[in-house]
Protein backbone atom coordinates (compact mmCIF):
# COMPACT_ATOMS: atom_id res chain seq x y z
CA UNK A 1 0.00 0.00 0.00
CA UNK A 2 1.71 3.17 -1.38
CA UNK A 3 1.98 5.67 1.54
CA UNK A 4 1.13 9.13 1.38
CA UNK A 5 3.41 11.82 0.72
CA UNK A 6 5.00 13.86 3.60
CA UNK A 7 3.61 17.22 2.82
CA UNK A 8 -0.01 15.76 3.12
CA UNK A 9 0.95 13.36 6.28
CA UNK A 10 1.42 17.06 7.83
CA UNK A 11 -1.69 18.81 6.46
CA UNK A 12 -3.53 15.98 7.94
CA UNK A 13 -2.13 16.47 11.31
CA UNK A 14 -2.59 19.98 11.65
CA UNK A 15 -6.38 19.72 10.31
CA UNK A 16 -7.05 17.12 13.25
CA UNK A 17 -5.43 19.44 15.42
CA UNK A 18 -7.03 22.39 14.77
CA UNK A 19 -10.51 20.46 14.86
CA UNK A 20 -9.61 19.20 18.38
CA UNK A 21 -8.98 22.91 19.65
CA UNK A 22 -12.12 24.39 18.35
CA UNK A 23 -14.60 23.10 21.28
CA UNK A 24 -11.80 24.87 23.44
CA UNK A 25 -12.08 28.31 21.31
CA UNK A 26 -15.59 27.84 20.90
CA UNK A 27 -16.13 27.64 24.68
CA UNK A 28 -13.96 30.41 25.60
CA UNK A 29 -16.10 32.86 23.32
CA UNK A 30 -19.25 31.47 24.58
CA UNK A 31 -18.53 32.31 28.52
CA UNK A 32 -18.91 35.41 30.08
CA UNK A 33 -16.18 37.69 30.61
CA UNK A 34 -14.86 38.17 34.01
CA UNK A 35 -14.14 41.27 33.49
CA UNK A 36 -18.27 42.19 32.75
CA UNK A 37 -18.98 40.70 35.95
CA UNK A 38 -16.21 42.93 38.09
CA UNK A 39 -18.08 46.26 36.10
CA UNK A 40 -20.83 45.07 36.75
CA UNK A 41 -20.46 44.33 40.66
CA UNK A 42 -18.45 48.08 40.67
CA UNK A 43 -21.55 49.41 38.91
CA UNK A 44 -24.10 48.43 41.50
CA UNK A 45 -22.36 49.46 44.52
CA UNK A 46 -21.70 52.75 43.27
CA UNK A 47 -25.01 53.17 43.14
CA UNK A 48 -26.05 51.72 46.68
CA UNK A 49 -23.37 54.34 47.64
CA UNK A 50 -24.55 57.45 46.12
CA UNK A 51 -26.32 58.71 49.42
CA UNK A 52 -22.50 59.50 50.64
CA UNK A 53 -21.11 63.01 49.58
CA UNK A 54 -17.45 61.62 48.26
CA UNK A 55 -17.33 58.82 46.10
CA UNK A 56 -16.37 55.22 47.70
CA UNK A 57 -13.20 52.95 47.55
CA UNK A 58 -14.57 49.60 45.98
CA UNK A 59 -12.14 46.80 45.49
CA UNK A 60 -14.04 43.92 44.03
CA UNK A 61 -12.78 40.40 44.67
CA UNK A 62 -10.82 38.04 42.90
CA UNK A 63 -13.28 35.55 40.93
CA UNK A 64 -11.73 32.07 40.12
CA UNK A 65 -10.12 31.94 36.91
CA UNK A 66 -11.37 28.42 36.50
CA UNK A 67 -14.83 29.25 36.38
CA UNK A 68 -16.65 29.80 33.26
CA UNK A 69 -20.14 30.96 32.76
CA UNK A 70 -22.34 31.24 29.80
CA UNK A 71 -22.31 34.38 28.28
CA UNK A 72 -25.89 36.16 28.88
CA UNK A 73 -27.84 37.74 25.72
CA UNK A 74 -29.32 40.43 28.73
CA UNK A 75 -27.58 42.75 31.31
CA UNK A 76 -26.26 41.27 33.98
CA UNK A 77 -28.50 41.39 36.90
CA UNK A 78 -27.35 42.54 40.62
CA UNK A 79 -28.51 42.30 43.98
CA UNK A 80 -27.60 42.24 47.67
CA UNK A 81 -28.24 38.90 49.06
CA UNK A 82 -30.48 38.88 52.51
CA UNK A 83 -28.81 41.47 55.20
CA UNK A 84 -26.63 42.79 52.76
CA UNK A 85 -24.47 45.49 53.58
CA UNK A 86 -22.97 48.22 51.78
CA UNK A 87 -19.99 49.09 52.95
CA UNK A 88 -17.18 47.41 55.17
CA UNK A 89 -16.85 43.54 53.65
CA UNK A 90 -19.67 42.99 51.20
CA UNK A 91 -21.44 40.30 48.98
CA UNK A 92 -23.18 40.53 45.56
CA UNK A 93 -25.15 38.50 43.90
CA UNK A 94 -24.63 38.34 39.88
CA UNK A 95 -27.17 36.44 38.12
CA UNK A 96 -27.80 35.98 34.25
CA UNK A 97 -31.57 34.84 32.84
CA UNK A 98 -30.66 33.86 29.40
CA UNK A 99 -29.78 31.91 27.28
CA UNK A 100 -28.60 29.48 30.36
CA UNK A 101 -29.33 31.09 33.51
CA UNK A 102 -26.31 31.04 36.22
CA UNK A 103 -25.64 33.09 39.36
CA UNK A 104 -22.83 34.35 41.31
CA UNK A 105 -22.05 35.59 44.32
CA UNK A 106 -19.07 38.12 44.60
CA UNK A 107 -16.93 39.75 47.70
CA UNK A 108 -15.99 43.17 47.81
CA UNK A 109 -15.13 45.76 49.89
CA UNK A 110 -16.65 49.16 50.19
CA UNK A 111 -14.53 52.25 51.79
CA UNK A 112 -16.28 55.34 52.73
CA UNK A 113 -14.01 58.13 53.85
CA UNK A 114 -15.35 61.41 55.28
CA UNK A 115 -14.29 63.74 58.02
CA UNK A 116 -15.55 62.92 61.43
CA UNK A 117 -15.21 64.04 64.39
CA UNK A 118 -11.73 62.51 66.72
CA UNK A 119 -9.92 62.68 69.85
CA UNK A 120 -7.51 65.30 69.93
CA UNK A 121 -5.57 64.48 72.58
CA UNK A 122 -5.91 61.89 75.58
CA UNK A 123 -9.10 62.18 77.07
CA UNK A 124 -10.50 61.02 80.58
CA UNK A 125 -13.63 59.44 81.65
CA UNK A 126 -15.65 62.04 82.82
CA UNK A 127 -14.13 65.09 81.28
CA UNK A 128 -16.85 67.74 79.93
CA UNK A 129 -15.72 68.04 76.16
CA UNK A 130 -14.35 71.46 74.45
CA UNK A 131 -13.29 72.80 71.26
CA UNK A 132 -9.70 71.98 71.79
CA UNK A 133 -10.06 68.64 72.65
CA UNK A 134 -11.69 67.57 68.92
CA UNK A 135 -10.68 67.78 65.65
CA UNK A 136 -11.38 66.85 62.39
CA UNK A 137 -10.17 63.74 60.53
CA UNK A 138 -10.89 61.27 57.64
CA UNK A 139 -12.10 57.58 59.11
CA UNK A 140 -13.78 54.93 56.90
CA UNK A 141 -17.67 55.24 57.86
CA UNK A 142 -18.45 51.34 57.37
CA UNK A 143 -15.86 51.11 60.66
CA UNK A 144 -17.88 53.08 62.66
CA UNK A 145 -20.85 50.91 63.61
CA UNK A 146 -21.38 52.68 66.60
CA UNK A 147 -22.64 56.34 64.76
CA UNK A 148 -20.12 59.37 64.49
CA UNK A 149 -19.90 62.98 64.47
CA UNK A 150 -18.99 65.63 61.81
CA UNK A 151 -19.15 68.67 63.66
CA UNK A 152 -17.53 69.08 66.76
CA UNK A 153 -19.90 71.40 67.75
CA UNK A 154 -22.37 68.72 67.81
CA UNK A 155 -20.22 67.25 70.97
CA UNK A 156 -18.98 70.30 72.95
CA UNK A 157 -20.09 70.25 76.26
CA UNK A 158 -20.90 66.37 76.36
CA UNK A 159 -19.00 64.19 78.98
CA UNK A 160 -17.37 61.54 77.99
CA UNK A 161 -18.11 57.44 79.68
CA UNK A 162 -15.03 56.56 79.05
CA UNK A 163 -11.17 57.27 78.44
CA UNK A 164 -10.50 57.52 74.89
CA UNK A 165 -6.55 57.92 72.85
CA UNK A 166 -5.84 60.46 70.90
CA UNK A 167 -7.23 60.10 67.22
CA UNK A 168 -10.62 58.20 68.10
CA UNK A 169 -13.39 58.95 66.71
CA UNK A 170 -16.57 60.31 68.73
CA UNK A 171 -19.11 57.56 69.26
CA UNK A 172 -22.83 58.58 70.53
CA UNK A 173 -22.51 55.79 73.38
CA UNK A 174 -19.54 56.96 74.74
CA UNK A 175 -21.12 60.61 75.57
CA UNK A 176 -23.87 61.60 78.18
CA UNK A 177 -26.00 64.17 77.60
CA UNK A 178 -24.56 67.81 78.00
CA UNK A 179 -23.62 69.81 80.77
CA UNK A 180 -26.38 73.35 81.15
CA UNK A 181 -25.27 73.39 84.73
CA UNK A 182 -21.44 74.13 85.66
CA UNK A 183 -20.24 74.01 89.39
CA UNK A 184 -20.60 77.36 90.91
CA UNK A 185 -23.66 78.65 88.81
CA UNK A 186 -26.13 80.76 90.09
CA UNK A 187 -29.35 78.72 89.84
CA UNK A 188 -33.27 78.65 90.41
CA UNK A 189 -34.37 75.75 92.80
CA UNK A 190 -37.79 74.72 92.53
CA UNK A 191 -38.99 72.94 95.65
CA UNK A 192 -42.49 71.12 94.70
CA UNK A 193 -44.51 68.77 96.88
CA UNK A 194 -47.79 68.30 99.25
CA UNK A 195 -49.42 71.06 97.53
CA UNK A 196 -46.95 73.69 97.74
CA UNK A 197 -44.62 75.47 94.53
CA UNK A 198 -41.55 77.21 96.42
CA UNK A 199 -38.63 78.77 94.39
CA UNK A 200 -35.08 79.91 95.86
CA UNK A 201 -31.85 81.04 95.11
CA UNK A 202 -28.77 78.60 94.76
CA UNK A 203 -25.19 77.56 94.13
CA UNK A 204 -24.53 74.94 91.91
CA UNK A 205 -22.10 72.83 93.83
CA UNK A 206 -21.21 70.28 91.09
CA UNK A 207 -21.71 70.21 87.00
CA UNK A 208 -24.85 68.36 85.70
CA UNK A 209 -26.56 67.20 82.49
CA UNK A 210 -30.53 67.20 82.46
CA UNK A 211 -31.55 64.86 84.25
CA UNK A 212 -28.60 64.47 86.83
CA UNK A 213 -28.83 64.60 90.13
CA UNK A 214 -26.58 67.51 92.01
CA UNK A 215 -25.46 68.93 94.70
CA UNK A 216 -26.86 72.94 95.01
CA UNK A 217 -26.79 75.26 98.13
CA UNK A 218 -29.52 77.47 99.02
CA UNK A 219 -28.26 80.96 99.22
CA UNK A 220 -30.49 82.01 101.94
CA UNK A 221 -30.45 79.43 104.51
CA UNK A 222 -27.12 78.04 103.08
CA UNK A 223 -28.25 74.30 103.43
CA UNK A 224 -27.05 72.23 101.16
CA UNK A 225 -29.43 69.85 99.00
CA UNK A 226 -29.46 67.45 96.47
CA UNK A 227 -31.73 68.77 93.13
CA UNK A 228 -32.68 66.86 89.80
CA UNK A 229 -31.38 69.16 86.76
CA UNK A 230 -34.17 70.69 85.19
CA UNK A 231 -32.71 72.10 82.13
CA UNK A 232 -30.24 75.43 82.51
CA UNK A 233 -30.00 77.40 85.71
CA UNK A 234 -33.34 75.52 86.84
CA UNK A 235 -33.05 72.39 89.49
CA UNK A 236 -35.69 70.93 91.13
CA UNK A 237 -36.07 69.48 95.10
CA UNK A 238 -39.02 67.00 95.81
CA UNK A 239 -40.57 67.28 99.37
Amino acid sequence: MASSPPGARIGTWLLIGFMALMPLSAAASESEPHENIRVAVEAFLLEQAAEFAREPIISVGRIDQRLRLHACSEPLDTYLPPGGRTTGNVTVGVRCSAPKPWSLIVQAKVEVMEPVVVSARPLQRGEVLRADDLELAERDLASLRGGYFGDPSEVVGMKLKRSLGVGLPLQRGMLAAPIVIKRGDRVSIRAAGGGLDVRMQGEALEAGARGDTIRVRNLSSKRELEARVAGPGQVEVNF
